[in-house]
């Protein structure tokens, strides 16, 4: 099925919501995910951009140095990644604890309806 493209005034290219999923995916298949991935990885906005990190220490203390505010950006950035790691082994023990719960109630099931 082919989606017709949104009508588009000028010359910004479209947001994500305009082009939908089919938008998407034609997007995906045309582009080089290795350019998309490079641009997006250099944006000064990137979480692993010391930028990012320099520019959060400065909005949470204003009288920082240009070298304190590198340290304290490090700093960020190492707790940022830590806190990510945690929320992420986390979130694979409930996965692992509800598959796990899922698998004993199909097994009792199974069990149920083969004794009757």
């Amino acid at each position: 099925m082919i989606m017709a493209r949104p009508e588009q005034n000028n010359e910004r290219p479209l947001t994500r919501s305009e082009c939908g999923a089919a938008g998407q995916l034609a997007r995906c298949l045309t582009e080089d995910l290795y350019k998309m991935t490079a641009a997006a990885t250099a944006s000064p906005n990137h979480v692993a951009s010391l930028d990012r990190w320099v520019k959060r220490a400065k909005e949470l203390n204003p009288h920082l140095t240009d070298e304190q505010a590198d340290r304290v950006a490090v700093r960020l950035r190492t707790d940022h990644y830590q806190r990510m790691g945690r929320l992420s082994a986390q979130a694979r023990k409930i996965t692992r604890e509800a598959e796990a719960e899922l698998a004993r109630v199909d097994g009792a099931g199974d069990t149920v309806t083969e004794g009757k």
